[in-house]
């Protein structure tokens, strides 16, 4: 090719005696023989020379080609490599969703699992507090039944005292009208003014309520009175004022005794003072009636503990002893220890009452109905505090750990369920409070805290 060469060159500058001249020399050169030229050799020359250009082009042409292949090849080859570290990324979080997809869906069986875990946790919880709510009830109905007798006897002693004093009024009543005109006519003006005086003195005074001492003291200082005045049965005119409420300042009516007919004024204004003495009786009886009835209901009442109430513990108090009123009034002497008239605390007082109903009740049962029952209600700091005390034996201090337990019990069979202090401590451990017990022969005392501003949402 390098002969070709340097002839097209020479053939295309248009030397031809440099063309012969080279053409002859590269034939000797490699044949050894002196060429000889044919006549068409030019024209044969010139097409291969045609035909060694075209080849250069042509070679020229794939050169170029192939470069651009080439570079085309390397960027396919670039693209193809990053689309397969596209890919091979693409399947790598591929695989970590498919692994995070199958975290997920476990995570929300788990969950599922967990809220369904809950919703019967919350269901056992609103079971166990409807059993607890129960239990208390129970206890309440069961402590009630204790008092049935009691509280029955309690009710039938003023019903008897209203029987009594209306049949009396029936009598007496009929009695005085009766004979009222016929003693108006033996008075005269001035002793009719005194009368009136006596009977308005006597019905204000018979509204109190005199010791058997005390009456023995004010007989003797009226009927000394009356003796100094000079009257006649001086002990037993005495003895009828004194039964009519007339105590005091006797020294006005005594232009009445020493008439003849003294003994028929006294006697009316006893009759009259009488009327108004079974009035009071009847009125006490009432009273006393709506007191027991009233501790009755509230501690029959039970409310459901959605919502904490503000009650004063003085008043739950004073509603259980009402109704062990009948249990103790023969041989428990009751103290009183109440630093404030009203003890108001945000709780569930129906619970509470519970709680003071099962002390009490522990400790009148324990003293065997004779001894001291003492009471302590009062603030100390952010705390309201209440006591009961008794004059008992004292609990043995190898069973103080056991005394909250449920069922425990050193009662006989059928004197308690053993379930009386254990509800107790849930209680006032329902309200944020607690419990505690200081006890040895002769004293023991029960300590219930709670917070003085009531328990918490939480707490409920």
């Amino acid at each position: 090719m390098g002969i070709l060469s340097k002839l097209v060159n020479r053939k295309k500058s248009n030397d031809t005696v440099n063309y012969n001249r080279v053409f002859n020399r590269q034939i000797r050169k490699i044949f050894g023989i002196n060429p000889v030229i044919p006549p068409d050799f030019e024209e044969l020359f010139l097409k291969v020379s045609q035909t060694y250009d075209d080849f250069q082009k042509d070679r020229t042409f794939l050169q170029n080609t192939t470069d651009i292949s080439i570079k085309e090849l390397r960027q396919i080859n670039e693209s193809f490599q990053r689309s397969k570290e596209e890919l091979t990324s693409t399947k790598t979080e591929l695989e970590e969703s498919q692994k995070l997809a199958a975290i997920s869906k476990e995570l929300q069986e788990a969950n599922e699992n967990l809220k369904k875990k809950q919703d019967e946790v919350e269901q056992a919880y609103e079971e166990l507090k409807g059993t607890q709510n129960q239990l208390i009830l129970s206890e309440k109905m069961a402590s009630l039944g204790q008092l049935t007798a009691g509280v029955a006897h309690e009710i039938n002693t003023p019903l008897s005292v209203i029987n009594g004093s209306i049949t009396n009024l029936n009598d007496s009543l009929v009695a005085i009208i009766k004979d009222m005109p016929n003693f108006f006519k033996t008075l005269s003006l001035d002793h009719e003014s005194t009368f009136l005086k006596m009977i308005q003195r006597s019905a204000e005074n018979t509204k109190g309520e005199t010791s058997t001492k005390e009456e023995r003291e004010i007989r003797k200082r009226i009927t000394d009175t009356l003796n100094e005045k000079g009257i006649d049965n001086a002990r037993a005119v005495a003895r009828n004022l004194v039964r009519v409420g007339l105590h005091d300042n006797v020294d006005e009516f005594i232009p009445l005794f020493g008439n003849d007919d003294a003994d028929q004024t006294v006697d009316m204004v006893l009759r009259i003072g009488r009327l108004q003495s079974n009035v009071n009786n009847m009125a006490t009886a009432v009273t006393k009636m709506q007191k027991i009835v009233f501790s009755l209901k509230n501690y029959s009442h039970f409310q459901a503990d959605d919502e904490a109430i503000e009650s004063d513990l003085i008043e739950g108090l004073e509603t259980v002893l009402t109704l062990y009123e009948n249990k103790m009034k023969e041989g428990v002497n009751i103290v009183r220890n109440f630093e404030e008239k009203k003890l108001p605390v945000i709780c569930f007082p129906d619970q509470l009452d519970q709680v003071w109903t099962n002390l009490i009740h522990n400790a009148v049962q324990s003293m065997k109905l004779q001894g001291t029952l003492t009471l302590d209600a009062k603030y100390e700091d952010d705390k309201a505090v209440v006591m009961v005390t008794d004059t008992g034996p004292g609990i043995p201090h190898n069973i103080l750990p056991k005394i909250f337990e449920p069922f425990f019990t050193t009662k006989a069979q059928g004197e308690g369920s053993g379930l009386g202090l254990s509800i107790c401590k849930k209680i006032v451990d329902k309200h944020a409070g607690t419990m505690e017990i200081e006890t040895k022969p002769g004293k023991t005392t029960f300590k219930v805290s709670i917070p003085k501003e009531g328990i918490t949402a939480e707490k409920k």
